[in-house]
């Protein structure tokens, strides 16, 4: 427990059987200026799990949780606010490259943008993909998965709630491989 300033994010490189887990509101990661509180890739089997997150996007290209290149990551019962500052957006997480047996479930995301991949240059391709019954209170959008993301076995969403999502409750535009199913 406790309030944790970063000065640069939490880097999770080329991790294995990892956990990360708070004691729940009363653990909390201020992220540094900037916006990136967590940044996990080349890893496989992470589970970060019952903490909170604060952010605020100075650009753009920033997001409060960043998931990349790795397999079976698990975030579960997290609390991330992620505020815009100035005329930028706050993405909560943002999903990047190949992204095997991800899940998101029972988390709570304050954000411009909820969860985000496959927008401007960044490519997803997916497989196993779970966005469960998280609460999303996004100004934008509370699921926004772009053109350039490629869907492999079954993309789950299902079971979350959407409030404000001026622009759409969930938005997804990539593609789906043969035999694969999103629901």
């Amino acid at each position: 427990a406790g309030t944790y300033a970063l000065r640069e994010a939490v880097r999770v490189v080329a991790a294995r059987s990892l956990c990360i887990r708070g004691q729940g509101p009363s653990t909390m990661l201020l992220a540094a200026a900037g916006g990136t509180a967590i940044a996990v890739s080349d890893s496989n089997t992470v589970h970060i799990e019952n903490l909170g997150v604060a952010s605020a996007a100075t650009r753009a290209s920033n997001a409060a949780v960043i998931l990349r290149r790795s397999v079976g990551i698990t975030l579960e019962r997290l609390g991330i606010l992620a505020i815009a500052v100035g005329d930028e957006r706050s993405v909560a997480i943002r999903l990047d490259n190949l992204l095997l047996g991800t899940a998101v479930t029972r988390c709570v995301l304050l954000a411009s943008t909820g969860i985000e991949g496959g927008l401007g240059e960044d490519h997803v391709a997916a497989l196993g993909l779970r966005i469960e019954d998280n609460a999303f209170w996004s100004v934008n959008r509370g699921v926004a998965l772009g053109r350039s993301v490629l869907h492999f076995g079954e993309t789950r969403i299902a079971g979350n709630t959407l409030v404000g999502c001026l622009d759409a409750g969930s938005s997804l535009l990539g593609g789906a491989a043969p035999n694969a199913a999103v629901n």
